[in-house]
């Protein structure tokens, strides 16, 4: 593999409207009580115009982008990447100053499990069309993986025949910006012990996790998941979440040796795991089992049985009323940053100034400034971060613009730290 350079976002996602489970949402969304749903609508809303016209705003851009395929999606991205940040002097991305300049824009999507083993019974009494949807993973997987095969194969150009006005696929001419090393969502509550240890024996049984095996693989996905050969190297890691009933150390037994196998099979390989750790996000289990299963605290016990390469998504982000930052969380990951070698955590879908202010204020506090630094990545969570900027381009360049961060910082977040993270040596 040529010798590149690159920057990385470990958190983001690569989704169609055919992904998501909405009627889980909206099982959801049924059980917030009434009153506290009509005091949010009547008090909280019509307080802030801005507030509406964002929601709005940044819920059509959303869909607008999650409307496309796969490959559509990761060419759009690209085409207007390249035309805000591309220098055609370095040849390179420019994201900021110093050495930052980029070959490649290393992508890990991360696919969620959207199966939910309760929704069909909880769901029947609510609706006349009361068979749950089925959201197998593997429909994503195979959307996914064509999609990158797509986006290797063509780019995005404003059609001559046009005038410019329209844009065209065409097959690709210019080298792919992107290097794509999807997450696999899994969720062991949605499978039998057999089960769990097949999907992890599929998808990494061969598993070595250097940057050539992943690269070798990257756009040879031949359609059907179920094909003969290895299936190892076509995705980087596993991502667990949550909100969606992960629970990262169940009391019940057969639940606990699910997580078990799984953790000991990522141990045993250095597989990298993100897991969601806000208060945010797609829910779907109820608000006292949301606490429980994201809490960092949940891991406790986890982190000090198997050593993982684990990466806490978003920092364990939290508020009061929506509003107020809550550090509990936060806290806690930092400790377990000071405490376990293998413990990472990105600041996926935390745009704007204020929040690196409050990043270099954790850093600069820290006993051990240097560790935490060699532990923090960058972290996007596209196309799900549209609903509070307005394109990928504005969340790198708040990221390259801030001055409490130095560019040895963004360089760190942005390329070091996430290359240890995601490979082995």
């Amino acid at each position: 593999m040529e010798d590149t350079r690159r920057f990385y976002d470990v958190h983001c996602h690569a989704m169609n409207l055919s992904h998501p489970n909405f009627s889980a949402l909206l099982k959801r969304i049924n059980r917030v009580k009434f009153f506290a749903l009509l005091l949010y609508l009547q008090v909280f809303v019509p307080l802030s115009p801005k507030f509406r016209k964002l929601l709005f705003e940044g819920s059509l851009n959303l869909l607008s982008l999650m409307e496309n395929d796969i490959a559509s999606f990761f060419l759009i991205t690209e085409h207007f990447l390249r035309n805000d940040f591309w220098n055609h002097r370095d040849r390179a991305l420019r994201l900021h100053g110093g050495i930052g300049a980029y070959d490649r824009l290393v992508l890990t999507p991360l696919i969620m499990d959207f199966g939910y083993k309760q929704m069909e019974r909880d769901v029947s009494d609510h609706a006349f069309y009361n068979i749950a949807a089925r959201k197998p993973i593997a429909e994503q997987v195979i959307d996914v993986f064509n999609g990158i095969r797509g986006y290797m194969e063509t780019e995005l150009i404003r059609d001559p025949q046009t005038g410019g006005t329209r844009y065209a696929v065409v097959p690709r001419s210019t080298p792919a910006l992107f290097e794509i090393y999807p997450f696999l969502g899994i969720n062991p509550a949605n499978y039998s012990l057999a089960e769990v240890g097949d999907l992890l024996q599929k998808y990494f049984g061969n598993y070595r996790g250097s940057r050539e095996s992943f690269f070798a693989r990257m756009g040879r996905f031949g359609a059907n998941i179920d094909e003969g050969g290895d299936r190892s190297h076509f995705f980087a890691g596993i991502k667990l979440y949550p909100p969606l009933g992960f629970d990262p150390c169940p009391d019940e037994d057969g639940e606990f040796r699910k997580v078990d196998l799984l953790y000991r099979f990522c141990e045993a390989r250095q597989i990298p795991i993100t897991v969601h750790c806000s208060d945010n996000g797609f829910q779907t289990v109820r608000k006292s089992r949301l606490a429980l299963y994201t809490s960092p605290v949940r891991w406790e016990k986890v982190l000090a049985s198997y050593r993982l390469k684990i990466n806490f998504a978003h920092l364990g982000k939290r508020y009061v009323l929506h509003l107020f930052p809550d550090g509990e969380w936060e806290g806690t990951i930092l400790d377990y940053i000071d405490r376990y070698d293998g413990v990472y955590a990105d600041f996926a879908n935390c745009p704007g100034d204020w929040y690196y202010r409050r990043l270099k204020g954790l850093i600069d506090s820290s006993p051990r400034p240097e560790t935490l630094r060699s532990r923090i990545l960058f972290g996007s969570d596209f196309p799900i971060n549209l609903l509070d900027v307005d394109s990928y381009n504005d969340y790198l360049r708040a990221f390259a613009a801030t001055p409490h961060l130095t560019d040895g910082d963004r360089n760190l977040f942005g390329s070091v730290n996430p290359e240890r993270f995601l490979f082995r040596p």
